[in-house]
């Protein structure tokens, strides 16, 4: 069951980064659904290996859809999903969205100074602070809502259950 909810929720940020990326446009920013969701799953799941299944899969998809350096993309999923996973660990123990939001901005500003880079052979602090910056705080956003929505999709057994013995 788990698997098909995955690929329902797979399936539908697809069609909504898709379908959104022609009318959502804030300041010439598109928002990020696949790594939001990607970084998002990261933060909840805990295990390693769907994580690290889920950041390909998404990797690929948003390679095809957004046609960008397909090398960075996947580097910036794996990378990311991994590092938000392997946060769960720290001393501190951030909650689980808010590991999702860092996770998030951090990815999307390295990815994005990174293809930035590769494609002008430069570094433009501006286009950093206008573009990329902004960017990452709406994805941001996003995956923390995306955690929200993920944590009450996949955790409904778990509360039906502690609403019965309570």
């Amino acid at each position: 069951m788990k698997q098909f909810k995955l690929f329902l929720w797979i399936a539908g940020i697809t069609i909504a980064e898709t379908v959104l990326s022609v009318f959502v446009n804030i300041k010439g920013i598109t928002p990020d659904l696949l790594l939001a969701f990607t970084i998002a799953y990261a933060a909840y799941e805990r295990s390693l290996k769907p994580v690290v299944v889920i950041a390909v899969i998404c990797g690929i998809i948003a390679s095809a859809v957004g046609a960008d350096e397909f090398v960075v993309i996947m580097i910036a999923f794996a990378v990311g999903a991994v590092i938000t996973y392997m946060s769960y660990d720290a001393p501190h123990k951030p909650a689980g969205f808010i590991r999702a939001g860092i996770g998030t901005a951090l990815i999307t500003a390295v990815g994005g100074a990174v293809l930035y880079m590769i494609g002008a052979l430069s570094f433009d602090v501006w286009y950093f602070l206008y573009n990329t910056v902004p960017e990452a705080l709406i994805n941001a956003a996003l995956a923390m809502l995306i955690y929200a929505a993920l944590t009450q999709c996949f955790d409904i057994k778990d509360t039906a259950k502690k609403l019965i013995i309570s």
